[in-house]
């Protein structure tokens, strides 16, 4: 399996399956999602809840160097009663994930007033970019995220 296949897998099979109440507890009070095949392994550490900041870091099983990182950062402009329905929408873009936009969601999504964009640069060595939602047109979430492959 390719390294963006595992991504990719990984990404399904973590948050955008399930999400909180599905994911484990780290030392630190971090929270996240793990996942692994023979080749790879998945690591999703997050912290906060609004705003929340996570690294999601894949290992080379073989001598479990890290060989792929994302950072990512985000915040919503809700009210808390009405995040549940936020994330949720959240949660069917980043389903949509493919080669083509590997880091968080599709370019766009639209469902019932909502609207998810992503705007990324760059490819699996080194790249950044910015996730939005909008509720009936006003901005109710960002997401900024940057990574690529470790050298040393």
């Amino acid at each position: 399996m390719e390294l963006i296949d595992f991504i990719i897998k990984a990404k399904l099979d973590g948050y955008a399956a399930g999400g909180e109440g599905e994911e484990i507890s780290f030392d630190g009070g971090y929270r996240g999602f793990k996942y692994a095949n023979a080749t790879f392994s998945y690591l999703d550490r997050y912290t906060g809840f609004n705003p929340f900041s996570g690294t999601e870091t894949v290992f080379r099983v073989a001598g479990n160097q890290p060989i792929w990182i994302m950072n990512y950062f985000g915040k919503a402009d809700l009210p808390s009663s009405e995040l549940a329905l936020l994330y949720s929408f959240l949660k069917e873009a980043m389903q949509l994930i493919d080669h083509s936009f590997p880091f968080r969601g599709p370019e766009l999504f639209l469902k019932n007033g909502w609207r998810y964009k992503n705007r990324q640069n760059g490819d699996l060595k080194v790249f950044h970019g910015t996730e939005e939602v909008y509720f009936e047109g006003q901005k109710v979430y960002e997401l900024f995220y940057h990574g690529g492959v470790p050298t040393g």
